[in-house]
């Protein structure tokens, strides 16, 4: 396209949001939030900083949270010990691998999606939960930093650990505390799913990009 004289002005992602998304009703208590998290169980997803963040958010005793982990990995066993070893083993639930259609009934009966990925390209699972209206609850670095945005994610700045587990836990908190404000982000989330990644979305802005090419062309 460069040789055509079109200047690369956009990046397309490799991954897109699923489409005719059913989204239960979620009404939400003050200081209760159902957090969950779908993927692979290994260190690079960053888990362990979720777990860590959580038992900071439980030492202060403001809210109450659950935390539903959907997937396999290497790093199960070890996050289960750290997690009794934190003193919130009871709270924190291991589903294993699911069924797409599990996933989708897991995500309608919960009120944030905790991401806290250090290594992930894309992090395409936000766009499944963003359009199940799922407010997000992130690192803001990489793909999931440009997923998101301020108006349907809790972002915390990547930076040292102690810094980066208080900037979660406290992103977790502000959401306990204000169901009306999840519900905002939510549907935020879904527009912003629908709007910029969904794969029509990007099938149309694909076609501008060839079109303008092959009028240079002509």
């Amino acid at each position: 396209l460069l040789s055509q004289g079109i200047a690369s002005r956009d990046v397309i992602l490799d991954t897109g949001a699923p489409e005719n998304t059913i989204c239960a009703l979620r009404h939400g208590k003050v200081g209760r939030i159902r957090l969950i998290y779908a993927g692979q169980i290994e260190r690079r997803k960053g888990l362990e900083l979720a777990l860590r963040a959580l038992a900071e958010v439980s030492a202060t005793g403001e809210c109450e949270w659950t935390f539903t982990m959907l997937g396999s990995g290497p790093d199960r066993k070890r996050l289960e010990v750290l997690a009794a070893k934190l003193g919130i083993g009871d709270r924190v639930s291991f589903a294993g691998k699911v069924s797409r259609d599990e996933v989708s009934r897991y995500f309608e009966v919960a009120d944030a999606f905790l991401f806290t990925s250090v290594r992930d390209t894309s992090g395409g699972v936000n766009l499944e939960a963003m359009a199940h209206e799922l407010p997000i609850i992130c690192i803001a670095h990489q793909g999931v930093g440009d997923i998101t945005d301020s108006s349907c994610s809790e972002r915390i700045v990547p930076g040292p650990i102690p810094q980066t587990l208080h900037g979660l836990a406290e992103g977790i908190r502000r959401l306990a505390q204000d169901p009306a404000r999840r519900l905002e982000m939510g549907a935020a989330a879904a527009r912003r799913a629908r709007e910029k990644f969904s794969w029509s979305e990007k099938f149309d802005r694909m076609i501008s990009i060839y079109e303008e090419a092959c009028s240079h062309h002509r």
